[in-house]
């Protein structure tokens, strides 16, 4: 990925599980369908499965970052970072987005040919009733028909999902769920099919009013257990006014991790999660949130 934020993150590699954690409209979403276009045009074969969505709602999302357009036209604030670290915004005109469903489809199926053979599936599913084993069949029929299983999957997100088999307590049944998502990369990438997963989670309801941590991952703490990397997405409501994000990362799966904040900007609007990256040591607008120390988190 590029920028500070790609450099924080490192290489996602096979039989990775990749956890974003963030409260209630934060923009898990955001990123793993940025993620999941940046693989496609990289060339992997991506499968996303959102369990929020209808497919006439995601495709019009995932046109949104495809062409960086409103759903209403008129005059936009994009921030940059200027070289001494402040941010500087710029006002700019866009015109408003049409969506054609065919149109869509039709550019989302010709990644193929853009992207040195990598393609973008998209599989809706009910919020209430998904199980692990319909995401395996989707899996399998793709080997079926193509002869090449996934090389990205992003579930949209297993909190919603059911375990295959039966368990009673339903925080047994998310620790589950979780072990059966971050097998699929394992087992794929065993099998010869370089494969990693990304799979967001909402953060407790304790964290709403601040700052969230790793720890704060809501249900079943197992949950984080599983995680390759976990990414925390972080903002005040002046940040997100100021197209301002801040994203932290307590493990890593080989090298040492920063304890810093990346500072991203965005402008959402425009359904561009990603603009630019910086270390927060390295940022010097005073829009950006800093606690005082390590351990205070406490939102203003």
């Amino acid at each position: 990925l590029p920028g500070t934020l790609g450099k924080m993150i490192g290489p996602i590699i096979p039989g990775d599980f990749i956890v974003p954690i963030a409260s209630k409209k934060t923009g898990k979403s955001w990123l793993v369908d940025w993620v999941s276009l940046r693989a496609a045009m990289s060339g992997c074969r991506v499968l996303v499965v959102d369990c929020e969505m209808t497919m006439d709602q995601k495709l019009r999302r995932l046109w949104r970052q495809i062409k960086a357009m409103p759903l209403t036209a008129g005059e936009y604030e994009v921030p940059r970072f200027a070289g001494s670290g402040e941010i500087l915004w710029e006002r700019k005109y866009r015109e408003a987005l049409k969506y054609d469903r065919n149109t869509v489809l039709t550019t989302i199926n010709g990644l193929r040919g853009l992207s040195r053979s990598g393609c973008l599936d998209i599989v809706c599913m009910p919020t209430k009733g998904a199980k692990v084993a319909d995401l395996k069949a989707v899996i399998a029929n793709k080997k079926r028909e193509s002869g090449q299983g996934y090389n990205f999957i992003v579930v949209d997100s297993p909190d919603y999902f059911k375990p295959d088999g039966k368990v009673s307590n339903t925080l047994d049944a998310l620790g589950e769920v979780w072990q059966e998502i971050r097998g699929i990369s394992q087992s794929e990438t065993e099998a010869g099919n370089p494969c990693a997963v990304m799979g967001p989670s909402h953060s407790g309801r304790a964290s709403w009013d601040r700052d969230a941590k790793e720890s704060d991952i809501s249900g079943d703490a197992r949950k984080s257990a599983v995680a390759t990397k976990a990414l925390i997405l972080k903002r005040t409501k002046k940040e997100a006014e100021n197209g301002i994000i801040r994203i932290s990362s307590d493990t890593s799966r080989d090298n040492a991790t920063s304890s810093q904040d990346v500072v991203v900007l965005q402008q959402l609007d425009l359904a561009r999660f990603y603009l630019d990256s910086m270390w927060v040591n390295d940022c010097k607008a005073p829009e950006v949130f800093r606690p005082k120390n390590k351990d205070d988190d406490d939102l203003p």
